[in-house]
């Protein structure tokens, strides 16, 4: 683990500073991968508390603690302003704290705690599928000019520069003597030149501003909750900002249409043919191309990037599943670039 967990006192006043209430139950740990999640019972209600190292941040993503707080503030914003427009995000209960726990800096982020389920990529339901491509379609609907217009250009630039950062480490080429299934580290170096390719044709680009909307950028099936009653919630908009409509459009498909067998991703079509005519209920335009591709892969690679980085230091194994996904998906879109593309319309 990167950072040292919080003890059971320093939550406790964590809680206090914040006025959350006095605690009904011991705060409970419901994740911590890279963050701690607890679910917190009080005389307010039911909370999510996330303890979000700074240090995490820095290390891997090249962010100071100013930085790391504008954009967890700035997605929380965009969430906001999403539910004024029916998009069912869940936004944050306090504002947002930058906190010293055992000398490690976290930002303490208070969110509502929604009972439910956290949907499964493999075993997505047809009507959750149909459900999340109409938001994606109200999502894109929604005018940038009803935003924050220069904190969203702030963060766009931002989140530019850490990516460009990020890849020029080049992490994941000092993985061959880690990993040890020699399948993956021979499927990794096939797609060393394939990978260099995409990074010197994106970091080169021409960005076309006309086509950028603002999106939540990580609309994954885990990042979608069903509560007991059945409604939906989007969680984690900290990566919101602006995006090219066609490229969120295409990687938003591609995590929920996206099936394993057999160690490498394929698209499953009703799926597909599903999410693309709920889609297409907002007449937005749908333009998948190869430069469309290119931009999805690069963020595919930022993130494999990370991922090995983390795995060479701390050796997680979570990080190393996240490490086989990231080349599965590389290896599917090296394959599949033009029948992608041919069959998204």
């Amino acid at each position: 683990m990167f950072c040292s967990q919080p003890s059971l006192d320093q939550i406790i006043d964590v809680i206090d500073q914040l006025s959350l209430g006095i605690c009904r139950t011991e705060p409970r740990l419901i994740s911590h991968d890279k963050h701690f999640c607890y679910k917190i019972e009080t005389g307010k209600g039911l909370f999510c508390l996330k303890f979000i190292s700074t240090r995490f941040y820095k290390n891997y993503f090249y962010a100071s603690k100013k930085q790391t707080v504008f954009y967890f503030e700035q997605g929380d914003e965009i969430a906001k302003v999403m539910t004024q427009y029916g998009i069912p995000a869940i936004t944050m209960a306090k504002n947002i704290k930058l906190i010293a726990v055992k000398k490690n800096g976290y930002l303490i982020l208070v969110y509502p705690f929604i009972e439910g389920n956290v949907l499964n990529r493999f075993t997505i339901e047809p009507d959750k599928v149909r459900c999340i491509a109409a938001l994606l379609g109200q999502m894109h609907s929604i005018p940038t000019y009803l935003f924050n217009e220069t904190a969203l250009k702030n963060k766009f630039i931002l989140e530019r520069t850490f990516c460009e950062r990020i890849v020029a480490d080049k992490s994941w080429e000092r993985l061959s003597k880690m990993i040890l299934d020699p399948n993956l580290t021979f499927r990794l170096h096939n797609l060393n030149k394939f990978i260099e390719n995409i990074c010197v044709e994106v970091i080169n680009r021409n960005i076309d501003e006309s086509c950028l909307v603002v999106a939540h950028n990580d609309l994954q099936p885990k990042n979608v909750i069903i509560d007991n009653q059945g409604s939906l919630h989007i969680l984690d908009w900290d990566f919101a900002g602006l995006c090219n409509r066609d490229v969120n459009f295409l990687d938003t498909l591609l995590k929920w249409c996206l099936t394993l067998r057999e160690d490498s991703f394929r698209i499953d079509i009703a799926r597909r043919d599903l999410f693309i005519a709920s889609y297409k209920t907002f007449s937005l335009p749908i333009q998948v191309s190869t430069k469309t591709l290119s931009l999805i892969t690069f963020r595919w690679i930022v993130w494999l990037a990370v991922c090995a980085r983390y795995f060479l230091e701390n050796k997680d194994e979570k990080y190393f599943h996240s490490l086989r996904f990231a080349i599965y998906f590389l290896e599917f879109i090296k394959k599949n670039r033009q029948k992608i593309i041919s069959k998204i319309k």
